[in-house]
């Protein structure tokens, strides 16, 4: 690999915050108000792996420990200034798998452990300038039952299910859904109750939902929902040991439907709408048996509902708009709240809202932006004590950061208040937040720097957090423990979103991996033996406990 030239620069600004110190870092990527705009960033082997662009190479692969001598390019795949352009990454076995194209190659599957020599094509899928990596925009893998489960084209059999091991022997196809050349269409990945969850057309009965256990013949349509049509399912997500989503049957349009796996088991929870109407809009989030989501019975338009997976238990939580539909968005449930986006209908636009679960304990959060225009809040996310969000604001006209403990008061912009970063935090709204070592990481721009990558770290211990979390801990049982080369973490909880996080005594964090069943297998290596913290979240729910490897 040619000599990297790229410099990078890091800067940072106090920050003060109910009394708390917050030290606001970034990294210049790509120096000057070029961007590197940092994406796709994931956690495997003990780094933050990403996709970045530079002048000297294009978008290629990076990684970072959270410092600017840790961050650096891992290989320029596609040599000189055209981009491999990596997409979809994955942390699997301490691995980063992803989609990349290089100079003899089209798209196909990559793997790196954060070496040049240790980043390889995995897999020529499809031979020699053909794109492996499926028919989508975004390419689709998921980590299943401790395999790789992926959309991909070999040329052959059209855009289909793949499984993969890591090696190119064990990158397979899995099953030819729609036969020949004809794409099956695979999208909405979503693992519930010990299946992988998906829609995809084989042909015969259009869109519909498909569950797979990793086998061939355990590759299987769920139930033809819409008979001679298809049923578009949309929006799925794991609640109470099944999947929710949103699907039209033909007879009675879009609405709320539960599935076990079986036909049996795969019903309309409710004609919201009634007839053909749609009534179902989307599935906002789970948490607990609780499915929170976008609904319009024919009078009140589009409003929070609340769901137990019965019809009895589906009810609109609160009319926030009379005059319509408060069109929400945005939702995240953290510490027994719920934060959402909304729109009232009166004299405000779409701003932050708050909700404890009742229609009583229902409220805007902060006016942001005062009166009929909207601040559009969105991407909530929690770290630590408090949640984080994005919104628009008039002072700065862009998108800003916001912090929130949950109080009128305590919703404020953030913003850097030393030079020369006088200008206002605006956020790339194709990205997300993610938590690493302890820092909120995310992308951002500011004037004179482009969109580069940021953090926020909170120096504060979790006093308030612990103490909430602990009344409210998920039942997690890890074993073996003392372990030697894997252990599983075991839970009875219904989640949305998990994650393990492994941290030594001295607070470095040596593994952090996405949790997606109930029972799943970590495994340990490069890990040294010794006592570590294991901190499991599922949904706002946390479980704190000691691990030792042997």
């Amino acid at each position: 690999m040619k000599k990297l030239l790229t410099t990078l620069l890091i800067f940072t600004a106090p920050l003060f915050l109910h009394a708390q110190t917050l030290s606001f870092n970034g990294i210049d990527i790509n120096p000057g108000k070029n961007h590197s705009s940092p994406s796709a960033i994931v956690i495997a082997n003990g780094n933050m792996f990403f996709a970045a662009t530079t002048a000297t190479h294009g978008r290629e692969l990076w990684m970072s420990d959270g410092t600017a001598t840790g961050t650096k390019e891992v290989l320029d795949i596609y040599a000189d200034t055209t981009s491999s352009n990596p997409q979809t990454l994955v942390e699997y076995n301490n691995k980063v798998y992803f989609f990349a194209k290089d100079n003899t190659h089209g798209y196909e599957l990559w793997v790196s452990d954060g070496t040049a020599t240790g980043t390889q094509l995995v897999k020529d899928i499809n031979q020699g300038s053909g794109d492996g990596k499926g028919c989508a925009f975004s390419p689709k893998m998921i980590v299943f039952n401790g395999k790789l489960l992926l959309e991909a084209n070999d040329g052959v059999n059209g855009c289909e299910l793949w499984i993969s091991d890591g090696t190119t022997a064990g990158t397979q196809l899995l099953k030819d859904i729609n036969p020949g050349i004809n794409k099956s269409d695979i999208e909405e990945m979503t693992i519930a109750s010990g299946k992988l969850y998906f829609t995809a057309n084989d042909g015969l009965h259009g869109k519909e939902l498909w569950a797979t256990d990793g086998t061939t013949t355990g590759t299987q349509i769920v139930k033809d929902i819409n008979i001679g049509g298809a049923a578009f399912p949309s929006y799925l997500m794991a609640v109470n040991g099944k999947l929710c989503f949103i699907a039209n049957d033909g007879t009675y349009g879009w609405e709320l439907w539960v599935s076990d796996g079986s036909p049996t088991g795969t019903v309309m929870v409710k004609d919201i709408n009634p007839g053909p109407n749609q009534g179902g809009y989307k599935v906002l989030a789970t948490a607990g048996n609780t499915i929170y989501l976008l609904a319009d019975d024919g009078q009140h338009g589009k409003e929070l509902w609340t769901s137990d997976g019965t019809a009895a238990g589906t009810n609109m939580l609160i009319d926030i708009n009379p005059t319509g539909g408060a069109s929400i968005e945005n939702l995240l449930p953290f510490n027994g709240k719920l934060y959402f986006d909304a729109y009232d209908g009166s004299t405000h636009g779409s701003e932050p809202w708050i909700s404890d679960g009742t229609a009583a304990g229902t409220r805007m959060l902060k006016d942001i932006v005062p009166g009929y225009y909207p601040s559009e809040p969105q991407k909530f996310y929690s770290y630590k004590n408090n949640v984080y969000f994005i919104a628009f604001t008039n002072s700065f006209a862009m998108y800003q950061l916001y912090i929130t403990d949950g109080t009128e008061a305590g919703t404020i912009l953030v913003s850097p208040v030393s030079p020369p970063q006088q200008s206002a935090l605006g956020i790339a709204t194709g990205n997300g937040f993610i938590t690493y070592n302890s820092s909120m990481y995310f992308t951002a721009w500011f004037d004179d720097k482009g969109v580069e990558l940021w953090s926020i770290t909170d120096n504060s211990p979790f006093p308030n957090t612990i103490t909430k979390q602990n009344t409210n801990q998920p039942a997690i049982t890890l074993y073996p423990n003392p372990a030697n080369h894997n252990f599983t973490i075991k839970t009875t909880t219904a989640f949305k979103t998990g994650s393990v996080t492994l941290t030594d005594v001295t607070g470095r964090v040596v593994k952090n991996e996405k949790l997606y069943n109930n029972e799943q297998t970590i495994y340990l290596q490069g890990i040294s033996p010794g006592i570590y913290i294991a901190d499991v979240w599922l949904d706002d729910k946390r479980s704190t406990q000691k691990l030792v490897i042997e």
